[in-house]
């Protein structure tokens, strides 16, 4: 069976959330034959729920990973709710308008 949680998530000093997923493989009995990592990033103000559908569909549809349940996009959600504060969603919005 191929798992993926979510393992950590931490965040860059512009406010983007930097995702680590754990991607587990075992066998029939539960011994675990390989990990790795899948890593994304959400950048403030972005849509969680929209960028986990593309990750989820990648992790399942290219790679044979069972998709990260609700409970682990939640963790993000509530990650990005306490991070993505007035200053720093218009201190980030500035960032990209002026490239």
């Amino acid at each position: 069976m191929k798992q993926t949680t979510v393992d950590r998530i931490t965040e860059a000093s512009d406010g983007t959330l930097q995702v680590r997923f754990l991607k587990e493989e075992t066998d029939g009995s539960g011994v675990v034959i390989s990990r790795t990592w899948h890593r994304t990033t959400h950048p403030p103000g972005k849509d969680v729920d929209v960028r986990m559908a593309a990750v989820n569909s990648h992790l399942s549809a290219k790679l044979g990973y069972t998709a990260v349940a609700a409970s682990g996009v939640n963790s993000i959600k509530t990650a990005a709710s306490a991070a993505w504060t007035t200053p720093v969603l218009n201190a980030f919005g500035s960032k990209t308008t002026n490239l």
